[in-house]
């Protein structure tokens, strides 16, 4: 290992230790499949119990090994919840919201602007070429375009942008927006994440 953890991201050692955590948590996965097909009755339990467990930390250890090589999290991170963990995230609420908020380093406005133009003419091939430089007229235009394509994601991988932190929020709530309730808020849209609510889940994306 190296002096900072931020060293080992995307190294050979680190993605050899992936791929091998992975093949691991393969192998266990198809050991259990074939211990409970193996099964004849009730008494054969503890032996399906065990071989579950082997399941959960060979997955939570491919799970390590990924954050290790790329700093993103599987998705096996609520397998690392014990008993006391599971009983922490009950909530008597009815309903869930789910928030995101992701912050990125703008590296440069021209390089985003022009990608937001690429990704509005993959949208309207039929446009004139000149309708794209009215379209993406600011940055928010040429975020919208990029989403529009790709997604969310599609941020992660345009130029212009760097991913920093991601941040994932489940929250249980009693009582949700409705259309109404949207439409007045859109003035101040950061009204749209606040209000009462539980937090039931949460999960981090670090890249820089």
């Amino acid at each position: 290992m190296t002096d900072s953890w931020e060293d080992d991201l995307w190294t050979d050692a680190t993605r050899t230790a992936f791929l091998e955590a992975g093949e691991a948590a393969i192998a266990a996965l198809r050991s259990h499949l074939a211990v409970v097909a193996a099964t004849a009755s009730s008494s054969e339990e503890p032996a399906i119990d065990a071989s579950a467990e082997d399941v959960r930390l060979a997955f939570l250890a491919m799970s390590d090994a990924e954050f290790n090589y790329s700093s993103t999290l599987a998705p096996f991170s609520l397998l690392e919840l014990d008993d006391d963990d599971a009983q922490d995230i009950e909530t008597d609420h009815d309903k869930v919201s789910i928030m995101f908020r992701r912050d990125f380093r703008l590296t440069s406005e021209s390089a985003l602007i022009e990608a937001g133009k690429e990704a509005f003419a993959k949208v309207s091939p039929d446009e004139a070429p000149d309708a794209a430089d009215e379209d993406i007229s600011d940055l928010g235009r040429a975020i919208y375009q990029i989403v529009h394509v790709g997604g969310v994601d599609a941020l992660s991988d345009v130029a212009g942008i760097e991913p920093v932190v991601g941040i994932m929020l489940a929250l249980g709530r009693n009582e949700l927006l409705t259309e109404e309730d949207v439409d007045e808020l859109l003035d101040d849209p950061a009204e749209l994440f606040a209000g009462e609510g539980e937090i039931i889940y949460s999960q981090s994306e670090v890249w820089a």
